[in-house]
């Protein structure tokens, strides 16, 4: 602190600032003489004054070097540091630098220096300064407004802008290459309208077409300010770069970097935060600039948090753009920022740098908002490891861990659009493994620390409310750490080469989806449950793309050349699961061409998958489905398969099938409860009531309903699903129909002669129908356990599989109950009894009967064999006529739900205009929604002073007007408006559909009325005020339900976070300490209020910070009656509002009255008439 107020004050004695630009105070340099080096030193200030000077053995900033800014100024040197104590500056917030300030880095040795930061750097050490401001003449980027044709030399942009003539502009692709991206060199700016002399090579497409914008970006690339590599530089990719170490303060705004970034060598990087940990509020900044033409990424923030990148640009670099390197970084605000072009870099760091992402992600835990990321290999990627990647090797000490990076929630994904890539266009999977080198090659891995395994952690990104090694290893921790959502909103993407979006996630909510001409819109591989919710998808839009999208075309090994692949793009797809698609638009998707053919769904082709089911608790979205779906086009393919009938189906593909929920895809609309179901067209799955789309889909919609199975067998003479026969290993029979079935093959073995009745059960799983009898025949010789797992049975709805027992053999079953003939096995009833276990018989056909009777999870049936011999398939099959009578509801013409009106985009939590420089931090600010302006209150005119009447004539004349005696001002009446109390206002979950406000009001000196509202939400509303920060346990807590049966409640939270912590206070020996509370649900929303002590009245409560000072809560909110299954969990502060007494009213003096004059008597003349004066009315205040 006292060093800092040194710098300032040393700053401000030589800067003058009355004037732009501002008067400047020290030594000049220019009165130095020429030298090969400058050293400023600690306590002195110098003005830099020189016009060109190089400098061969550096410059070293001890004290306070001003650059002055009254000329164009040159330094050619081998490197700037600034020391512990030293403050480069150039520019101020309110004079930033107008003339051309050009700082050349000299060199071509990439060898460290004394200070470890390298060759060709301008550098920052541990308590030095850099303070850039560079006059923008902005924007930095903006989007065309209407397309730009080839060969315009013209375009019109989406705002005015104050770009000037020889600038060059960078305008990005619009097509699937980000190749079509050019440059031009400004002629003439008017107002939104740019011209250049050298005509477009390509189209620039400049609409927002069906809520899908994809207008091309145009940037400025020039700066006053500018950082380069000398001219060497080029040689061998071997440029300047800028780093800046812990405890540096660092704004820079406006800053230009070009030929920076050394080609493969570790740390070396245009701009580069290094290990700065956590950042002083308002000292890490990059606004405004422009990174271009470099030579490795772009900005590496590297173990560095609470830096703020803000409306950049990145153009034409090597590896990742925005880059995060060791998945520390956390709370970074990137925001604005446009990326395009990076290439693939096969000498950088991290074997990932050949598939160059303009943003890569390894923290969820930061912010991404209104970013626009342009080609490379994907455009947003969250590769989130296991661990930070500090130190990665073979064996990592988990000891020494603590973050887990694929458990952090998404901080803020908001408002970003990805086009033009070769690959997928957003992308969250395959985060770098630190035990392999860092490649992209995560699997789930155990935590084991001092011998002992303490859990797993998944593949997949998996969002926790406590996502910490600790928490494992920490029993309350670990009992009170619960899954959270992931929400990604407002995502545009357009032209991918590959997927809009991949996912390999747990829980993710995808709201508001904005996608066209993509080969495949959204897929999601695994996890309990991904939602789709809001979406608008175009296929073929009138951005018409310069040739065929790459994936029309495939490579012939045959013919070592292109051939047409036939794919069938389709707009969202379904994998593993489950997949709920909700709200969804669908658009153009029939090739005005008539070239090719899409569907509006689809599944991974010809892949192996299991079907998923989802969290038990969540009944409502379990499994796959789609619901409220609007097309333009009801003759495109609902749902397809699109491969001609000789190619064998998949695993997945075979057994895939979902739900048309409300019949918005199928016309279908459900009738007394049965709905259209859709799956491949596979013999052993489909019924005589279900109905093909056509023969070329190879899909079928069916009344049935289907379950999942898995099957699992050890011992015996068996290993694993080993093939040993010209079929298979085990044989699965439909009863009501033998001649339907499905061999089963052991994952290391293809089958390939079987393949069209194979499928691979033992990690992936068996689609059964409900109501049909299931038989399970052994080859050889049958094993000595069998496991099964049952899943997602319905009430009345739960199948019967029957296992064929070698002869003689008796069957061990635990917690299953024992029934004595199949008419009872059918007759049981199902009951939330019967939720954790099932019913069997076994007969002297050799068969054993199981029925289970689990509704949302999986329910295991081990079966242990002991005795018997010979195979198991010696069984003979019976006929048993299945009682399956539905028939799928009629197609109908109208009446059918769809999507409801278009989603507007969210609000945006943050302004562009964010982040402008400032004496202080910038701290984001939500955008309020806007409020009506009130009609303004007109200033009443002043009644006129009256003008004295002149002394009258002799001439008779009218009796005079007596003067009117004045009217009291009256007393305002007392005010029947609550008086405005001091408040503290606090948003969480910002432009989610969920967003809550927080206000703390103080109602006198010892109450606090506090109100949280819930926009979009009819559930539980919790705030918890913890003894702990941040912490859900040992919490006084109010609870509240809105709707039809409100309630609100004081309780407190004990050690655990779980329903049986959370208790009333009056029931665990405390005593109720809110007041006028309520809970109330209007249009959707529910808001709780309530009044309550700032001092705690017993054991159970907590008391609140004193007024003035920081309060910590937390927010939960649950659909259910329990918060323990909360699905938003949030923490913020609030500065307790101090109460304010209103002041007593002065009492009001009582007019004394002015005595009326008695007239004066005249003679009565004839008058005169005279016209009367129309009075102007005063005006009423609104």
């Amino acid at each position: 602190g006292s060093l800092l107020f040194v710098i300032l004050c040393c700053v401000s004695a030589a800067l003058t600032q009355t004037a732009c630009p501002p008067t400047l105070t020290g030594t000049r340099v220019s009165t130095l003489g020429s030298a090969d080096s400058l050293n400023v030193p600690a306590g002195k200030t110098y003005i830099y004054d020189v016009t060109e000077a190089t400098y061969s053995a550096g410059i070293f900033v001890y004290g306070t070097l001003i650059v002055e800014d009254t000329k164009d100024i040159l330094i050619l040197t081998t490197h700037i540091t600034v020391f512990d104590g030293g403050h480069l500056l150039a520019g101020t917030c309110d004079c930033p630098f107008t003339n051309k300030f050009n700082v050349t880095l000299l060199g071509n040795s990439a060898e460290p220096n004394t200070n470890g930061i390298g060759q060709k750097v301008l550098g920052v050490l541990s308590g030095g300064t850099l303070e850039f401001y560079g006059k923008v003449y902005g924007p930095t980027w903006t989007q065309l407004s209407q397309t730009a044709e080839i060969g315009a030399t013209s375009l019109k942009l989406a705002e005015n802008v104050e770009w000037r003539k020889g600038d060059t502009i960078v305008i990005a692709s619009t097509d699937y290459w980000v190749g079509q991206t050019e440059e031009r060199v400004i002629e003439s700016v008017s107002g939104n309208v740019v011209t250049f002399t050298t005509p477009l090579v390509n189209r620039h497409y400049g609409e927002i077409y069906k809520n899908v914008d994809m207008r091309a970006e145009v940037g400025v690339l020039n700066r006053q300010i500018v950082i380069t590599g000398d001219y060497s530089s080029a040689t061998a990719s071997l440029g300047g770069h800028m780093m800046f170490l812990h405890d540096a303060k660092i704004r820079l705004h406006g800053i230009e970097v070009t030929k920076a970034g050394q080609l493969g060598v570790l740390g070396r990087y245009p701009v580069h935060w290094h290990v700065a940990k956590n950042v002083t509020e308002g000292w890490a900044e990059l606004v405004d600039s422009s990174i271009h033409h470099c030579y490795q990424r772009c900005v590496t923030l590297h173990d560095t948090s609470g830096v703020q990148i803000r409306r950049n640009i990145c153009y034409k670099t090597n590896g990742h753009g925005f880059f995060l390197e060791v998945a520390t970084e956390r709370n970074n605000v990137f925001a604005y920022n446009l990326g395009i072009a990076p290439t693939a870099n096969k000498l950088a760091p991290l074997p990932s740098d050949t598939e160059p992402a303009v943003f890569w992600i390894v923290n969820a835990d930061n912010t991404y908002i209104h970013n626009h990321a342009v080609g490379g290999s994907i455009g947003f990627w969250y590769a989130l490891p296991h661990w930070d990647l500090i130190d990665p090797a073979p064996v990592v000490d988990i000891s020494k861990k603590d973050i887990i990076p694929n458990r952090m929630n998404v901080k803020k994904f908001a408002h970003n659009i990805a086009h033009s890539t070769t690959g997928d266009c957003m992308h969250v999977d395959r985060g770098p493994n630190p035990e392999k080198g860092e490649r992209t090659e995560i699997g789930s891995v155990a935590v084991v620390i001092d011998g002992v395994s303490v859990g797993t952690i998944a593949q997949n990104y998996d969002p926790m409310s406590d996502p910490f090694i600790s928490a494992m290893t920490d029993p309350e921790r670990k009992a009170a750490n619960t899954p959270v959502w992931a929400f990604f909103e407002d995502t545009t993407l357009y032209k991918c080469g590959d997927h809009g979006i991949w996912l390999r996630p747990n829980r993710v909510n995808m709201t508001g989806l904005y996608v066209s001409d993509t080969k495949r819109g959204f897929t999601s591989a695994t996890g309990p449950t991904t939602i789709v919710t809001h979406a608008h998808i175009v296929q073929f839009s009138p951005n018409i793309p310069a040739q065929d999208a790459p994936w029309t075309l495939r490579w012939d090994s045959l013919t070592n050349k292109m051939v047409p692949s036939n794919w069938v793009p389709r707009g969202l797809e379904f994998y593993d699961g489950p997949n709920n698609y909700k709200n969804i638009n669908f658009w153009n998707f029939k090739d005005p061409r008539g070239l090719q053919t899409a569907s509006y769904f689809g599944v991974l082709e010809h892949d192996v998958f299991g079907i998923g089911w989802g969290a038990e608790a969540d009944v409502e979205g379990k499994g796959n489905f789609v619901s409220g779906i609007t097309v333009d086009d009801s003759s495109v393919m609902p749902f397809a398969f699109p491969w001609s009938t000789t190619v064998i189906l998949e695993d997945g593909e075979k057994q895939f099938y979902f739900e048309d929920r409300d019949g918005s895809l199928t016309k279908r609309v459900p009738v007394n409860g049965v709905k259209a179901t859709l799956l491949a067209a596979e013999p052993f799955l489909v019924g005589p009531s279900c109905v093909a789309f056509d023969a070329w889909t190879r899909a079928v919609a069916c009344p049935n309903t289907f379950t999942s199975a898995k099957v699992y067998v050890t011992g015996g003479s068996i290993s694993d699903w080993k093939k040993t026969s010209t079929d298979g290993f085990l044989k699965l029979v439909r009863g009501d129909d033998p001649k339907k079935f499905m061999w089963f093959c052991g994952e290391a073995d293809s089958c390939a002669d079987r393949k069209a009745y194979t499928i691979y059960p033992s990690s992936f799983g068996i689609t059964l129908h409900q109501r049909v009898y299931n038989f399970l025949l052994f080859d050889h010789v049958a094993p000595s356990r069998i496991d099964i797992y049952f899943s997602n049975q319905l009430a009345g709805e739960t199948p019967v599989v029957a296992v064929c027992l070698p002869t003689g053999a008796t069957a061990a079953i635990s917690n299953w109950k024992k029934v004595t003939s199949r008419a009872e096995l059918e007759a049981a009833p199902w009951s939330s009894a019967w939720n954790q276990q099932g019913v069997y018989w076994q007969h002297s056909d050799g068969f054993l009967y199981c029925r289970a009777f689990s509704r949302n999870s999986w329910l295991p049936l081990e079966i242990v064999l002991t005795g018997g011999s010979g195979a198991g398939n010696k069984c003979t099959v019976p006929t048993i006529a299945t009682n399956e009578t539905r028939t799928l509801p009629p197609v109908k013409a109208s009446g059918v739900p769809g999507a409801p009106s278009w989603k507007p985009p969210l609000t945006p939590t943050f302004s562009r205009a964010d982040g402008k420089c400032s004496s202080s931090a910038p701290t984001p600010t939500p955008v309020p929604t806007p409020v009506p302006t009130p009609t303004p209150v007109p200033t009443p005119t002043p009644v006129p002073t009256p003008v004295p009447t002149p002394t009258p004539t002799p001439t008779p004349t009218p009796t005079p007007t007596p003067t009117p005696t004045p009217v009291p001002t009256p007393t305002p009446p007392p005010s029947t408006e609550a008086p405005v109390l001091a408040n503290c206002t606090a948003v969480l979950f910002q432009g989610l559909a969920h967003e809550t406000t927080v206000v703390f009001a103080a109602v006198d000196e010892s109450h606090m009325k506090i109100s949280v509202s819930v926009k979009s939400h009819t559930g539980m509303v919790s705030i918890a005020f913890p003894r702990n920060a941040l912490e859900m346990r040992n919490a006084d807590s109010v609870i509240g339900w809105g709707g039809n049966t409100p309630f609100i409640e004081d309780y407190y939270i004990g050690n655990q976070y779980s329903g049986s912590a959370i208790k009333v206070d009056t029931a665990n020996g405390g005593t109720r300490d809110i007041t006028d509370a309520s809970a109330v649900e209007v249009g959707g929303s529910t808001t709780i209020t309530f009044t309550r002590p700032l001092v705690s009245t017993d054991a159970q409560d907590y008391s609140l910070a004193t007024p003035g000072s920081v309060q910590n809560f937390n927010i939960a909110l649950a659909t259910t009656y329990s918060v323990s299954y909360h699905f938003a969990k949030g923490s913020s502060t609030c500065v307790l509002p101090v109460y304010v007494a209103p002041p007593t009213p002065a009492p009001t003096p009582t007019p004394t009255p002015v005595p009326t004059p008695t007239p004066v008597p005249t003679p009565t003349p004839t008058p005169t008439p005279t016209p009367t004066p129309t009075p102007t009315p005063t005006p009423t205040p609104t």
